[in-house]
């Protein structure tokens, strides 16, 4: 029975997080891509994946290696630094971005092209549902894994089978260098890695409530969960990649708004039905990654908080700012948190990795690859002006180059560390035959 009960809430939350992770921009995205590259989808799928779905997987290792939340993920950087990180990513990513797009996305991709509604009605139900969704902690990953997520797993596999065996036309030459240096790019940029620190810590939070009290257990489950969610991601992307590539011959501008792409393929491959599919696809994909994000705020700061400002509180708050937003657009919060993401994403990304080796990595380490990829990152997303404009194209040139340093600090630590322990072994050797 345990065994049974074990496999179903792995599953549950493998269906969870792909369906947290999987928001209306995962769904434009990848058709884009494929468009673009053409004959070449293959190594620009390949490309994607490595950062847009293998980062995603090693963030969640990461955070469930390191003990399930951010002050955990980065504690040995410093005490306050997981407060730090965790406050700058959750309200960036959160109330400042990620959920009132899911709102606005909803109503103009998903309710706009067939309804005649206002937006401030169909967002207020939309962030309605999300407040239902989100408004007690216990049991968030199965009301998303349970309910949520298999439609949009049903939907997503309906327009991705279809496409992929009654495809629109074949990949064209599209002359694109480089392709899977482009995926490759095109995946980092998706900047998924912060959200798989956040929901992360919440799958594993949600085991501890359902009574998985030893650590190896919500290890194990997490990790497990993690690769459910990749695999869904790697299958649903390929497809919808591959599916743009076999439009790519299509007579279209090539500057078409991803979004517009995505609505054409649809309706050649499925008529008026499956834009009906796919409005239903992008609603539950936004409402998964709102509730998820929304749950997430709620949690963290009620434990900031130290459980004086309550959780409910926390999410109507939450719901009303984003619906708020969704409403009045959100260019103006955007220009405050994509700077922000810009500077913390390769921090976070330089976290995962120390966590990942944390084993073999002394504490001074975590502090000097931390504060040099933040410092880096940092210079790189200030203006300097005409005057020092030169300073300014030197960093943004560089700017891939961006975790070196941290990269280089980790492989002298590792070093030093292997010679540490060898040293020791020797003396206790030593000691032993003398």
């Amino acid at each position: 029975m345990r065994m049974n009960s074990l496999r179903k809430d792995t599953l549950i939350a493998g269906l969870a997080l792909f369906a947290m992770f999987f928001g209306a921009g995962n769904l434009i995205f990848p058709p884009s891509i494929g468009f673009t590259s053409g004959t070449a989808w293959l190594p620009s799928l390949l490309g994607f994946l490595i950062t847009g779905v293998g980062l995603i997987l090693l963030g969640i290792i990461s955070v469930a290696k390191s003990g399930g939340t951010v002050d955990t993920f980065s504690e040995r950087v410093a005490p306050w630094f997981g407060k730090f990180l965790g406050t700058l990513i959750i309200l960036a990513i959160g109330p400042m971005l990620a959920i009132p797009r899911t709102g606005a996305v909803t109503y103009e991709l998903a309710f706009q092209p067939h309804f005649d509604v206002p937006a401030w009605l169909v967002t207020a139900g939309f962030f309605l549902i999300t407040l239902i969704f989100s408004i007690k902690p216990q049991g968030i990953i199965d009301r998303i894994g349970q309910i949520l997520a298999p439609v949009l797993v049903f939907v997503m596999t309906v327009i991705v089978v279809i496409g992929i065996f009654d495809p629109v036309g074949s990949p064209a030459e599209k002359g694109l260098e480089s392709a899977f240096a482009q995926g490759f790019t095109d995946g980092y940029q998706t900047m998924d890695v912060l959200a798989a620190i956040l929901f992360g810590g919440l799958t594993f939070a949600g085991l501890k409530s359902k009574g998985y009290s030893k650590f190896s257990d919500q290890l194990s489950i997490t990790i497990k969960a993690g690769l459910i969610a990749a695999s869904g991601l790697t299958f649903i992307y390929g497809g919808l990649l591959y599916i743009g590539a076999t439009f790519s011959g299509a007579d279209l501008p090539a500057d078409i708004a991803t979004s517009q792409l995505l609505l054409s393929i649809i309706e050649s491959i499925l008529g008026q039905a499956g834009l009906i599919l796919l409005g239903i696809a992008i609603t539950f994909a936004c409402l998964t990654t709102s509730v998820g994000l929304s749950a997430t705020v709620g949690e963290f700061f009620h434990k900031l908080s130290g459980g004086k400002i309550p959780y409910s509180a926390l999410i109507v708050a939450t719901c009303l700012f984003s619906w708020y937003f969704s409403i009045q657009g959100v260019d103006s919060l955007i220009k405050v948190a994509v700077p922000v993401l810009s500077i913390l994403y390769p921090v976070t990304i330089a976290l995962i990795f120390l966590n990942l080796l944390g084993d073999f990595l002394p504490d001074w380490a975590f502090k000097v690859v931390t504060f040099s990829t933040l410092l880096q990152s940092t210079l790189s997303q200030i203006s300097f002006g005409e005057e020092f404009q030169f300073v300014g194209s030197i960093i943004s040139d560089t700017l891939p180059m961006v975790l070196y340093p941290g990269l280089a600090v980790m492989v002298i630590a590792l070093s030093l560390s292997k010679r540490q322990k060898n040293k020791t072994a020797l003396e206790t050797e030593s000691t032993k035959i003398q």
